[in-house]
């Protein structure tokens, strides 16, 4: 599906650029709610799943974006809302090319600052066990640096 969703993209626009590093990555979005409060009983856990989750976000043309971590690939469609530095956000995260939940946010960018909030639906799902019967679903906060200051979201 992420190599459908990135030939489509790819094909739509030759414009390919970086669009945000998100150190706090909606997406699998559980870093506040389950692994921050665990730091003083895993210290080091807590940092590879911080590390694990900070996304790259490659933009193909104005709207189509893919974000990159070790825990999942995200396609996603981000948009403004007229002139405002507000926009809105919907991805499907993956884990290796498996759709595992749905993700829409409102965004928020200012100068070189990108902020989303939203809700995350999420599921267990993988390729060992591809059942979508135990919906998560959970709010979400994302966090990053965009290198375009400028650019509108």
């Amino acid at each position: 599906m992420v190599a459908v969703l990135l030939c489509v993209a790819a094909t739509a626009t030759a414009t390919t650029h970086s669009e945000r590093l998100e150190l706090l990555s909606d997406d699998p979005g559980r870093f506040l709610s389950d692994e921050l409060p665990m730091v003083a009983a895993r210290p080091g856990n807590t940092a590879l799943r911080f590390l694990a989750q900070v996304q790259p976000v490659v933009g193909f043309g104005t709207h189509f974006t893919l974000g990159t971590s070790l825990s999942a690939w995200t396609p996603g469609w981000e948009t403004a809302l007229g002139d405002r530095p507000i926009g809105v956000l919907v991805a499907v995260p993956t884990r290796l090319g498996l759709p595992t939940g749905l993700v829409t946010a409102a965004t928020y960018t200012r100068g070189a600052l990108w902020v989303d909030l939203g809700v995350a639906a999420q599921t267990g799902a993988s390729w060992r066990r591809p059942a979508y019967r135990d919906l998560r679903v959970v709010p979400t906060l994302g966090l990053g640096w965009s290198p375009q200051p400028d650019r509108a979201p």
